[in-house]
């Protein structure tokens, strides 16, 4: 678990993590290191706690803004790709069929008809 919460996930570039907690996780690692340089804790409880809400809030507003970019370009890509199907009289098509033929197995059948 701690693998797949501390991994950048490639469409949004945040870990769940910072998603959910805030921060990054903190490592054992960290512990022989030390903290990176500009994360400091702040000393006061009331501003830690409004410190922490404004980087949840700017976190959730980025990755939002990212998923809504995302949609769109799936939606270009698709769109791109997709083409109208039009039939004609007397052209040839096959048939879905839900009714099962009597002696053979259900599995072994197709449920489409030729035209």
């Amino acid at each position: 678990m701690v693998a797949y919460w501390s991994a950048s996930h490639k469409s949004i570039s945040y870990t769940p993590a910072k998603l959910m907690l805030g921060h990054e996780l903190r490592l054992p690692v960290d512990l022989l290191m030390g903290r990176p340089p500009g994360e400091e804790l702040p000393t006061n409880t009331s501003s830690y706690v409004k410190h922490f809400q404004e980087r949840l809030a700017e976190v959730h507003l980025q990755v939002r803004g990212a998923l809504v970019f995302l949609g769109d370009v799936m939606n270009n890509k698709y769109d791109a790709v997709a083409s109208e199907v039009s039939f004609k009289d007397g052209d040839k098509v096959w048939l879905y069929n839900t009714q099962w033929k009597k002696g053979q197995s259900p599995k072994l059948q197709s449920l489409w008809d030729r035209p």
